[in-house]
C-alpha cells in the first residue's frame, strides 16, 4: 500500500515568502519578464511595410539587454526626475538601434515610456505622452504600419494607467494606515488621561479620609480608657476605606469604573463629616433628574468627589452646602464652604481635570468666589433623545 504524505511549509517558510514579496526590489525583478518579448521574432520573420524582410538577430538582441539591465536598476532607484529622463531616453535609444534587426525593439519603447512611481504624477503622465509621441515618430519613420503604432500606445497608456492606479491606491492606504496609527495614539493618550484623572480623584479623597481617620484613631488610642473603643471602630473604618479604594483602583486601571452619582454624594458627606466639617445636603428626588449619558454621570459623580477633597485638603472650613439640582435638560451640583481662599486661585490637576472631563460630557465647570469661602458649580447636560 502506497501512503501519500503531503508537505506544508512552516511558518518560517511562509514568512520568507512573505519578506521575498514585500521586498522592494521583488517588483523590479518582475518587470524584466517582459523582455521574453523581444525572442518573439525567433520563432518566424516578418516584413516591413516596403516588402523587405527583417530577420532576428540573437547577437544585437542579447547586446541590447545587456545594455538595459543597469538602466533598469538604476531607473528603480532614481527619485530625481531630471536623471529619471535621462535613462527613459537611453533606454529609447536602445529600442531604436534595435529595431532594425528586430521588430519587438518596441519591448524597449513601452520600458522607456511606463511612469516610475518614485516621481511625480504630472512627470508620469509626461513620460507617458511622450513616450507615445516618440515611438510614433519612429514607427512613421521606418514604415511602420498603424496598427502597431496603436497597439504600442494602447499597451503603454494601458499599463501606465494601472500602475499609476495602483500606486495612488497603496498611498491612500498608506495614509489610512497613518490615521489609524494617529487615531489609536490618540486613543491611548486619552485613556491614560482619564486613568490619571481617576485616580487623582479616587485616590486624593480615599487618602485623605484615611489620613483623617487615622489621625483621629491616634488621638483616641492616646487617651486610653473609654476611648480605645473608639480608635478601634476608627481603624476599621479605615481598613474598609482602603479595602474599598484598592478594590477601585483596580476597576480603574481596567478601565470598567463609573462611580454612580449618589454614591459619591454619599462619600463626600461622609469625607466632610470626617474631617470635622458640619454638612448640609440638598438633593433634587431622584424622578426629577433628566437622563445623563455614562460619560455625563460619571464626570459629575468625580467632580462631586474632587470638589469635596479639596475643602478637606486646602478651604479649613467649618461648614459645607451641598446641593443637587434637577434643571430643565441639565443636571447640576454645587458646593459652598465658609474656608479662607486665597487671592488668587490656581487650579491644580484636580481641578483641570474635572474641567476637562465636564467638557468632554458637554457641561462646564464654574468657581466663584465668596465672603468668605467658595462656590463650585459643576452642571452637565441631559442625554439626547
Amino acid at each position: 500500500m502506497t501512503v501519500h504524505t503531503m508537505t506544508t511549509h512552516s511558518a518560517p517558510e511562509r514568512s520568507r515568502w512573505q519578506r521575498l514579496l514585500q521586498h522592494p526590489q521583488f517588483e523590479t525583478f518582475c518587470h524584466l519578464i517582459w523582455l521574453f518579448f523581444l525572442f518573439i521574432p525567433a520563432l518566424h520573420v516578418v516584413t516591413l511595410a516596403d516588402g523587405q524582410p527583417i530577420a532576428f538577430r540573437w547577437d544585437a538582441t542579447l547586446l541590447a539587454i545587456a545594455a538595459y539591465l543597469p538602466l533598469h536598476f538604476l531607473r528603480a532607484r532614481l527619485t530625481h526626475e531630471g536623471r529619471l529622463a535621462g535613462v527613459s531616453l537611453a533606454t529609447f535609444t536602445i529600442g531604436l538601434l534595435l529595431f532594425p534587426v528586430n521588430y519587438c525593439a518596441h519591448t524597449f519603447f513601452i520600458y522607456a515610456s511606463l511612469p516610475n512611481l518614485r516621481a511625480s504624477m504630472r512627470y508620469s503622465v509626461a513620460q507617458m505622452l511622450a513616450g507615445i509621441a516618440l515611438s510614433t515618430l519612429a514607427y512613421r519613420w521606418w514604415g511602420v504600419d498603424w496598427s502597431a503604432v496603436g497597439i504600442t500606445a494602447g499597451l503603454i497608456s494601458g499599463v501606465g494607467s494601472a500602475m499609476l492606479g495602483a500606486q495612488a491606491a497603496k498611498e491612500k492606504q498608506a495614509q489610512l494606515r497613518q490615521k489609524d496609527h494617529e487615531i489609536e495614539a490618540l486613543a491611548k493618550m486619552a485613556e491614560r488621561e482619564r486613568i490619571a484623572r481617576d485616580l487623582h480623584d479616587l485616590l486624593g479623597h480615599t487618602l485623605s479620609v484615611i489620613a483623617l481617620k487615622s489621625e483621629l484613631a491616634h488621638k483616641l488610642a492616646a487617651k486610653g480608657g473609654p476611648h480605645t473603643s473608639q480608635a478601634i471602630d476608627e481603624m476599621k473604618a479605615v481598613s474598609e476605606v482602603a479595602r474599598s479604594s484598592l478594590a477601585e483602583v483596580r476597576e480603574t486601571l481596567a478601565g470598567m469604573r463609573n462611580m454612580g452619582l449618589m454614591d459619591a454624594l454619599s462619600r463626600a458627606e461622609s469625607g466632610l463629616r470626617s474631617a470635622g466639617l458640619t454638612v448640609e445636603v440638598s438633593v433634587a428626588p431622584r424622578e426629577a433628574w433628566p437622563v445623563l449619558g455614562i460619560a455625563a454621570e460619571h464626570a459629575l459623580a468625580q467632580a462631586v468627589l474632587e470638589a469635596s477633597t479639596n475643602v478637606i485638603r486646602h478651604a479649613h472650613a467649618k461648614h459645607t452646602r451641598l446641593v443637587l439640582l434637577a434643571e430643565p435638560g441639565r443636571l447640576t451640583f454645587s458646593l459652598e464652604d465658609d474656608g479662607q481662599l486665597p487671592d488668587d486661585i490656581q487650579p491644580g490637576h484636580g481641578l483641570k481635570g474635572m474641567r476637562e472631563r465636564l467638557e468632554q460630557a458637554g457641561g462646564s465647570l464654574i468657581l466663584r468666589a465668596l465672603s468668605p469661602g467658595l462656590h463650585l458649580g459643576a452642571q452637565v447636560p441631559a442625554q439626547a433623545h
